[in-house]
C-alpha cells in the first residue's frame, strides 16, 4: 500500500461538561503531539458546556508549549454534529494542504491517551491506512465484574472487530469522501466507519495504542459506552446479586 505521506495531523476531542477530566485528557494529548514531526494542532469542541470546561481548556491551552490548542464553543445537535465541527476547523487549519496528507486523530474528554498515540497513528497511516481503529480500556478495578466480562469480549488483539469514538484515526481525503460524521446522538463513530468501509477505504484495527477512558455509567450519548457499561453491570449482577452498580 502507498499513500503520501501525512503532513499535518488535526486532534478533535468533544467536550459536554467535562471540567473534571478535560484538563488531563488535554495534556495526554499534548504529550503525545510534542514528538510528532509534523505540525500537529489540537481542536477542543466545547458543547453548550455550563461547568468549568472552558476554563480548564484555556488553561490546558496556555500551557501547551509549541502544540497549539484550539477551543470551539457552540451549541450541536449531538455529538456528531460536534466531532464534525471539530474537523471542519481541521479542514481551515490545513486549507491549502492536500487532504489526502492530513490526519485527524479523534478522542473523548473522558479519556487519557499513551504518549505514542500518535506516533502510532501517523506510522499506520504513512503505511497507507485510511482508517485507524484503536482499541479502549475503562479504567476503574479491573477484577470488577463489569470489567472482568468487558476483558473477556475486548481482549487485547489485533484485527478486533470494535470502533470506539475515544481511540479513531481517519484520513481527511477519505472523511470528506463519505461527507463526515453524521449528525447523530451516538454510534457516528461506527455509522462512519461503516460508510468509509463501503468505499473500501483501507483500515486497520490494532491494539498498538490502547488508551484509557472513564467507565462512568452516565454519559450523554444515549446507548454510548456509559450505557454498555451500565448493561455489563446487569448482565454481572446475574452472576454476583450481591454486587452494587459501578464501580
Amino acid at each position: 500500500m502507498t499513500r503520501a505521506p501525512i503532513g499535518g495531523i488535526g486532534v478533535v476531542i468533544p467536550v459536554h461538561n467535562e471540567e473534571d477530566g478535560l484538563g488531563a485528557c488535554l495534556s495526554s494529548v499534548i504529550a503525545a503531539a510534542r514528538p510528532v514531526p509534523v505540525p500537529t494542532r489540537v481542536v477542543v469542541v466545547l458543547d453548550s458546556c455550563h461547568d468549568g470546561s472552558a476554563r480548564v481548556a484555556r488553561r490546558s491551552a496556555s500551557a501547551s508549549g509549541p502544540v497549539t490548542v484550539e477551543i470551539l464553543e457552540g451549541a450541536y445537535d449531538g455529538v456528531g454534529s460536534v466531532r464534525a465541527a471539530g474537523v471542519r476547523r481541521v479542514q481551515k487549519i490545513f486549507a491549502g494542504t492536500d487532504p489526502a496528507t492530513v490526519w485527524t486523530a479523534h478522542t473523548d474528554a473522558d479519556t487519557l491517551v499513551p504518549p505514542h498515540w500518535l506516533h502510532t497513528q501517523r506510522v499506520l497511516a504513512d503505511d497507507g491506512w485510511d482508517v485507524v481503529l484503536g482499541a479502549v480500556v475503562p479504567d476503574g478495578d479491573p477484577l470488577h465484574p463489569a470489567h472482568r466480562l468487558w476483558s473477556s469480549r475486548h481482549p487485547p488483539e489485533e484485527g478486533h472487530p470494535h470502533v470506539h469514538g475515544a481511540n479513531l484515526g481517519l484520513r481527511l481525503n477519505r472523511y470528506l469522501d463519505v461527507g463526515g460524521f453524521r449528525a447523530l446522538s451516538t454510534g457516528e463513530d461506527v455509522d462512519i466507519v461503516e460508510r468509509l468501509t463501503e468505499i473500501t477505504a483501507r483500515r486497520i484495527a490494532t491494539s498498538r495504542h490502547r488508551v484509557l477512558t472513564s467507565a462512568r455509567r452516565e454519559g450523554r450519548a444515549p446507548s454510548g459506552f456509559a450505557a454498555y457499561m451500565r448493561d455489563l453491570d446487569e448482565e454481572a449482577s446475574t452472576i454476583h446479586p450481591h454486587l452494587k452498580p459501578g464501580v
